[in-house]
């Protein structure tokens, strides 16, 4: 069954049924006892050139036998327990992420697309998708400074110039102290 979907601009989209079954949220919606086809389901942040974006992923991964959107039996194969050294306490370790070629393809995109992919596989509860998209926009920020990553991402410092200059002079001061401190061991 196909679903109509809302967009923050108010753009009525149709979802073909065979891309519902991806979409964690819309499973949900038809799930529901009150659900009504006629009546689309509203998106929050989520762009309509966005969206369309985002169905073209998932005709893509259509016939992907192995994704469930959800999944607790994914969770446990992506994930592997490792024994601590010192301890005996288990803890969880994620190995490196392999990122089909189509899907990287796919990620390399203007920053704000790519951030409005991630918000909207998070919406629907695309896993996978919110996955590959938040691993894109992690090796856009790897080995960047505070500064690069405020000028990529177009984020705006919540402080002044005044207090930016007196945090700065204070980090200073104490990998100072620190590093006399380890220095002279007192």
């Amino acid at each position: 069954m196909a679903v109509l979907v809302r967009t923050t601009d108010e753009k009525i989209v149709e979802i073909e049924a065979p891309l519902v079954r991806l979409c964690g949220k819309l499973k949900e919606a038809l799930a529901e006892p009150n659900y009504n086809p006629q009546e689309p389901v509203s998106l929050e942040n989520v762009d309509s050139e966005v969206l369309k974006h985002v169905l073209k992923w998932l005709r893509h991964h259509v016939d992907d036998s192995s994704e469930e959107s959800g999944s607790e039996d994914e969770c446990e194969n992506v994930a592997r327990r490792i024994k601590g050294r010192r301890n005996k306490e288990y803890r969880w370790k994620r190995p490196y992420m392999f990122v089909p070629k189509f899907d990287k393809a796919f990620l390399q995109t203007d920053n704000s697309t790519l951030i409005g992919i991630v918000n909207t596989a998070h919406q629907l509860k695309i896993k996978r998708l919110m996955e590959y998209a938040c691993r894109a926009v992690a090796d856009k920020m790897k080995n960047k400074s505070t500064e690069e990553m405020r000028e990529i991402f177009n984020i705006q410092s919540d402080f002044s110039d005044d207090e930016e200059d007196i945090t700065l002079m204070s980090v200073d001061r104490s990998r100072t102290a620190n590093y006399k401190w380890k220095c002279t061991g007192s």
